[in-house]
Formats: C-alpha cells, sequence, structure tokens
C-alpha cells in the first residue's frame, strides 16, 4: 500500500467516524429500550445529586453529569460525543493490527449496529477495554487502571483483570484440559453467583425473569469460536495473539457455564468478538483463516444477529403499544 493510499484511507476514516458517532447517536437505524432506558435516565438525571439513586455504575453518571451540567448537552448531543470517543478509540486499535481495514469494516458492519446504536455503556467500556490490551504487554500498571476505570462504566469489564488472577496468563496459552477444569469450576460455583444475585439485583432479570430459558442461539456461534481456539489461536506465538487467545477461551467457558442467566451469557460472548475477529483476519493460514471468517460471519449476521433484530423489533413494538 502506498504513502497516498495510506492518507486517503486515513481521510475517509475520519469523516466516517463522527457520520457513524451521528448515526448511533441519535438512533438514526434504529430505537431499541436500551435508547429508551439511557434517554431517560439522562433527562432525569438531577445536577443537583447525581448520584441519589444511581440506576447505572458511578463512571457513567458522572459522564452524563458532566455532559448535562457544564455543557448543557441534549441527549442525542452526548451519546454521539459518547459514541464519537468509543469509535476512534476502537479504530485507533484496529489501525495497529494486520489487516486493519478488513477488521474495521467486520466491526462497522456487524458489531457497530450493536455496540454503539444498541449497548452505548458497555461499548464505551469496552473501548477502554481493547485500548488497555494494547498497553499491556508493556505496562501492567497502565492495563490495571484503565480496566478499572472501563469497571466504572460497566461493571463487566472486571473479568478482564484476569492476567491478573492466572499467572503467566499472558504468556503460555490455556490447554483444553485447564479449559475444561475451569469449566467444571465455574459450574460448582455457579450456585453462589446466583446467590450474589441478591446484592446485585440489576443482574437478576437476565435470571428470574425466566429461569427455564436456554439460550439457544448463542450455541453456533460458541461452537464455532471453540474449532477455531483449538485449531488455531492455542497455537499462538506472539505474546499479543496467546493473551487475546486466553480472553477468548475463558469468556467463552464463563458464558458457556452461565447459559442460564439469557443475554448476561450473551453479552459475555459479545466481549470478545472483536478479539475473536482480530485472531481470524490476523491467522497465518490464511485459506483457513478465510473459511472460518466466512463460517463466524455467516453465523453472526443470518443467525445470531437476525434473532438479536428481531428480538429488538418486537420489544420496539410492545413498547409503543
Amino acid at each position: 500500500m502506498t504513502i497516498n493510499h495510506k492518507f486517503y484511507i486515513k481521510a475517509f476514516l475520519l469523516v466516517l467516524l463522527p457520520i457513524l458517532a451521528y448515526l448511533s447517536g441519535y438512533n438514526i437505524l434504529f430505537e431499541t429500550t436500551d435508547s429508551v432506558v439511557y434517554r431517560e435516565f439522562y433527562e432525569t438525571l438531577d445536577i443537583d445529586n447525581p448520584f441519589n439513586l444511581p440506576q447505572f455504575e458511578h463512571g457513567f453518571v458522572v459522564l452524563a453529569f458532566i455532559g448535562k451540567a457544564f455543557f448543557k448537552l441534549g441527549y442525542y448531543h452526548w451519546v454521539t460525543l459518547i459514541n464519537l470517543i468509543s469509535l476512534t478509540t476502537k479504530f485507533w486499535v484496529f489501525s495497529k493490527q494486520k489487516n486493519y481495514l478488513l477488521i474495521t469494516a467486520i466491526y462497522i458492519f456487524l458489531l457497530f449496529p450493536f455496540y454503539e446504536c444498541l449497548v452505548v455503556r458497555a461499548s464505551l467500556a469496552h473501548a477502554f477495554v481493547l485500548f488497555a490490551l494494547h498497553y499491556f504487554l508493556n505496562s501492567k500498571i497502565k492495563y490495571l487502571l484503565t480496566i478499572l476505570v472501563a469497571s466504572t462504566i460497566h461493571i463487566s469489564m472486571l473479568l478482564f483483570l484476569v492476567p491478573f488472577l492466572i499467572p503467566k496468563f499472558w504468556e503460555s496459552t490455556i490447554s483444553p484440559t485447564k479449559a475444561l477444569l475451569l469449566f467444571l469450576s465455574l459450574v460448582l460455583v455457579k450456585q453462589f453467583l446466583i446467590l450474589l444475585l441478591e446484592f446485585y439485583p440489576r443482574v437478576a432479570p437476565y435470571y428470574y425473569d425466566n429461569p427455564k430459558y436456554f439460550n439457544s442461539w448463542g450455541i453456533p456461534r460458541v461452537v464455532i469460536i471453540l474449532l477455531a481456539w483449538f485449531y488455531f489461536f492455542r497455537i499462538s506465538k506472539s505474546n499479543f495473539e496467546i493473551l487475546c487467545s486466553n480472553f477468548i477461551i475463558v469468556f467463552t467457558v464463563f458464558a458457556i457455564s452461565t447459559f442460564e442467566f439469557s443475554l448476561f451469557s450473551i453479552r459475555i460472548v459479545d466481549l470478545i468478538l472483536p478479539l475473536f475477529f482480530i485472531m481470524i483476519v490476523n491467522l497465518k493460514k490464511y485459506k483457513q483463516g478465510g473459511y472460518y471468517l466466512m463460517l463466524a460471519l455467516i453465523i453472526e449476521l443470518f443467525f445470531v444477529r437476525s434473532i438479536d433484530g428481531a428480538m429488538h423489533t418486537v420489544n420496539i413494538i410492545k413498547w409503543l403499544g
């Protein structure tokens, strides 16, 4: 790629960023129940006492307070700015990878409509996580602080502290035997996790609304991730790829062990999807990697995401009355 080509590509992405932020911030593509909840939270936020019965994590409340109290932003302006920060951070991280244009395109067409357009809070927190992962091997302290900041926006980001709990998490890939032991351990402590719902009630609806629910549409996605990990990711050589590979298997195993928690287990897998596609796109075995990439895209677009989209449409219809 010539210098001129790189310049035009960067210029195009710079123009594209505010357009995507605007489309997602103003719900041009679609509005969901999540969007309604965020708008009601922002518009009813008491700037004199923002932490009075906070609906979300304190970091997210602080961002809303700053936007509303200091900059006098309306809700849609504020979300547009939040999404601009999120997308800019992610695009910057993607630009540091091989085949970054393909990774960026996959994110825009597959994940952007469900991150920035739907789960704004988790999307911003995940942008911080991707930023932290880029610096993990050079600065553990910077990684730790960034993850802690991300967790003040979305508590689930604390899962990315796993490298500090498992020694040498980034030096060697997790073996299938260890992955199985991890799964069995998580199954044993599941009842303890359910008890924790009493202390963190915001998670409870994911389980108690339908405790017999089985998250069937997540199975194909999990299967293709496990296959890619078993045949490709776990033989990774570079420390960054080993780190990504281990995150992918740990989060996937965690999601499998918590399938009863409905959308919670889906969101756990969502957290590692950008890492999954980065690993797939960067595979040295391009032909095989291409097959897995196509299979993963087909499953996401025509199975998982189509059902997700149908559910959100139903929710919008119900909300409209």
